[in-house]
């Protein structure tokens, strides 16, 4: 029996060496693919703790505005009262008296004053002149009024006196009626009478004349 042997291939011979490159050669790849897959190391986390910024706001300061100036209120003013001129009474040496018979004038002896001391306080100044006597208050001008024709037709009677207000110049400044005779139109009479004409010497003092202040009466009678 004849036995016939194959012969190996000189290919066969050559097979593992080429299965070892192709392994060899996919093993390359794979770890050079495995690189390019592998995320780069991330560097070591610092163990400093973190620094944080601090942001503080300051406000101006803003300054603060001077006190107010004391202010001191002035001190109250007493209102001063205006000097009045006092009261001089002016007697007459007769009373002024209006009759319808002789209504027109009544002579001037009935109705001059005669030198008359002012009766008053050293204190007051109408009173005393600068020598330190007393002085007169005269009347120079004083014609009788003339009596309503109303009141002679009414029988009307009596006597008003009068609060005389004399400035510097003699004339009669303001009048006013402290008793009235009873009647309104012989009161009006009166006192319009001696506002319009009736003229006085007022007082001096130490060389000047002074306002004046007196009571005058006037009697209106029908006989």
């Amino acid at each position: 029996m004849i036995d016939v042997a194959s012969k190996p291939s000189p290919h066969s011979a050559l097979q593992p060496q080429r299965i070892a490159a192709s392994a060899l050669a996919i093993a390359i790849h794979l770890a050079a693919f495995g690189l390019l897959l592998a995320p780069l190391a991330s560097p070591p986390a610092s163990t400093e703790p973190a620094q944080r910024t601090q942001v503080q706001w300051r406000t101006p300061e803003v300054p603060s505005p001077p006190p107010p100036p004391m202010i001191t209120p002035p001190a109250p003013t007493r209102p001063v009262a205006a000097p009045t001129a006092p009261s001089v009474p002016l007697p007459l040496s007769l009373p002024v008296v209006v009759d319808h018979v002789d209504a027109a004038a009544v002579t001037q002896a009935a109705l001059a004053l005669t030198p008359v001391q002012i009766q008053g306080s050293p204190a007051d100044p109408v009173a005393i002149d600068s020598s330190g006597q007393h002085s007169a208050l005269q009347l120079l001008h004083a014609p009788a009024p003339p009596y309503p024709p109303v009141a002679l037709r009414q029988q009307l009677q009596g006597e008003v006196l009068l609060r005389v207000l004399v400035d510097s110049n003699g004339r009669a400044e303001k009048v006013t009626i402290e008793r009235s005779s009873g009647h309104r139109v012989l009161d009006q009479a009166a006192r319009n009478q001696v506002l319009a004409h009736w003229r006085f010497a007022p007082p001096l003092i130490e060389g000047k004349a002074t306002a004046a202040q007196g009571l005058v009466p006037i009697n209106f009678a029908i006989h």
